[in-house]
């Protein structure tokens, strides 16, 4: 070979990687321009913030954060098979009255609650599924009824709110690791050990198919039952995983409805809000920083009072994150 020839092969890669860094943006343009909206709105929140940015202000924000964060995940996946759960806000109550009887005593004793209390979650989802599936009943209608049983087996739990959680477990979730909030840590887990492996899958791939062409799914011999039922009790689990951790940071459970519609309605304006066409690969990456955005806004109400002069900018964030930013992009592309 040539010293020319090596020279305009070693070339070729130095060449390249600006194109890969600029095609890179350009399939991903969604979700990093949203991350740059979230940074932005962040580093707002931080400044006027009435307290100084520490540690722990950060691990208190990401606690409230990450519990609508993974209810945003349980409701994107039905999404994503044409869907809606409106039972994952009564399935987190129920995981979370569930853990103030079962999560405390004995590390066995701990972890056997934990385990019982994720179960329960993934068993709700798939009898959502189950009816959603075999009965041939709309989604909407399906688990709004299961959402009012289990919201019942809730108050059976806990009739008024009380309970106990392991206080070490609880420090353990809802403080920080090395000057990291340990729930980020635990999302960043979830994230690869639970979403990715299924986005890869060939239950995931099938959600993915379902909602984009159901009919052709189907002719091309995708199980559409089986990816249904997988996305519901996926769903289930995540819900509970939120009811595990809500009663972790509280170390305790209460049945509160307005609680579970709050955190339900909320996950469906994090997923659902101008995005019915599930048809973007990065669609649950927009669903989770819209569930950051979401935990921004409710507590910049919270805070309204001392920042009246941001009552309008307050008013008109959710109008930019949910529907602005995505008709922006749709008629970019």
């Amino acid at each position: 070979m040539s010293a020319t020839g090596a020279g305009v092969q070693s070339a070729r890669p130095a060449r390249e990687a600006p194109r890969d860094l600029a095609l890179f943006v350009a399939r991903n343009r969604g979700p990093l321009l949203a991350l740059g909206v979230f940074a932005v709105m962040f580093s707002v929140y931080l400044h006027e913030h009435p307290r100084q940015v520490s540690v722990s202000l950060l691990t208190a924000a990401s606690n409230k954060a990450v519990v609508l964060a993974f209810m945003a995940m349980a409701q994107t996946v039905p999404v994503l098979t044409r869907g809606l759960d409106l039972s994952i806000g009564s399935i987190m109550m129920m995981a979370a009255c569930a853990s103030s009887e079962l999560v405390n005593g004995s590390p066995g004793h701990v972890a056997f609650g934990v385990t019982v209390v994720l179960m329960v979650g993934l068993a709700a989802g798939a009898i959502n599924g189950a009816i959603v599936v075999f009965g041939r009943i709309q989604p909407i209608i399906a688990t709004l009824a299961t959402g009012a049983i289990y919201f019942g087996i809730a108050l059976w739990l806990r009739p008024t709110p009380g309970g106990d959680v392991n206080e070490g477990l609880s420090n353990a979730l809802t403080y920080a690791t090395f000057g990291v909030p340990t729930t980020f840590l635990l999302l960043v887990a979830v994230l690869v050990f639970v979403w990715l492996p299924f986005r890869r899958s060939v239950l995931g791939r099938g959600c993915y198919a379902a909602g984009s062409a159901e009919g052709a799914a189907y002719m091309s011999g995708v199980a559409l039952g089986r990816c249904k039922m997988a996305a519901y009790a996926l769903a289930g689990l995540l819900a509970a995983l939120a009811g595990l951790l809500l009663s972790l940071e509280a170390l305790s459970g209460e049945a509160s409805a307005p609680q579970a519609g709050a955190y339900t309605l909320n996950s469906i304006a994090a997923v659902v809000v101008d995005c019915a066409e599930c048809q973007d690969p990065h669609y649950h990456d927009w669903a989770l920083l819209r569930a950051s955005l979401e935990q921004l806004l409710n507590d910049g109400r919270m805070d309204r009072r001392k920042f009246a002069h941001e009552t309008p900018f307050l008013e008109v964030r959710p109008i930019v994150s949910q529907v602005g930013l995505p008709m922006m992009l749709r008629e970019h592309s």
